[in-house]
């Protein structure tokens, strides 16, 4: 964990986003990894140090102002940084995963492999799916009207179903419906706190 936080807390991933977001989406996405893990592949822990380690460090290649494929800067940057502190097999592993975490439906991956991006998914969606939604609005200039409009737009439906489209587990979808459950009842409250009722009810 400390060579993840000296590597990442500081790196700028989107100009949209917060220092240090790379580090926190690492952290959320490698503990949602291991849950997924747990319940798709129960007594399967010998994947969940590869599993972690990936999943910690998937978006390492992402910076805001450098162009390219980002799991393959990933995957390279991975395997300098990680290099020495686990087998070659194991490394390759984590290596490979990071490469492909962003190539959804495109080519038979495995099963951690799958685990991880249903995760990365699974990170960005709910409370901290929310905090995106605030955080691209803030800092684009926009209003709280601006991103109720955008959760209230087909656009922000065809943007859901998309990433629901791209899950490769039962489970994964169990939980992006939940996650989605909430943030729904949480932009109808909001919606009716902005125009300062009292009255609302939430369903989550």
């Amino acid at each position: 964990m400390e060579l993840a936080k000296k590597e990442l807390a500081t790196q700028e991933s989107h100009k949209e986003r917060e220092i240090g977001w790379v580090l926190r989406h690492g952290r959320g996405t490698a503990e949602l990894a291991l849950g997924l893990r747990r319940a798709i592949l129960p007594g399967r822990e010998e994947l969940d140090d590869a599993l972690y380690a990936a999943a910690l460090f998937h978006d390492c290649g992402k910076y805001a102002q450098r162009k390219g494929d980002h799991g393959e800067i990933g995957a390279a940057r991975a395997h300098e940084l990680l290099a020495g502190l686990m087998s070659k097999d194991e490394l390759e592993t984590v290596c490979h995963a990071i490469l492909v975490h962003n190539r959804r439906k495109q080519a038979p991956c495995t099963e951690l492999e799958y685990i991880l991006q249903d995760a990365d998914i699974l990170d960005h969606m709910g409370s901290v799916g929310v905090w995106l939604s605030v955080a691209y609005t803030v800092k684009t200039g926009g209003t709280a009207a601006d991103m109720l409009a955008y959760h209230r737009s087909e656009e922000y439906e065809r943007d859901t179903e998309h990433l629901r489209s791209l899950l490769n587990y039962s489970q994964s979808t169990i939980a992006f419906h939940e996650k989605e459950t909430f943030t729904a009842a949480f932009i109808d409250r909001f919606e009716q706190e902005c125009a300062g009722s009292m009255d609302y009810r939430v369903n989550c």
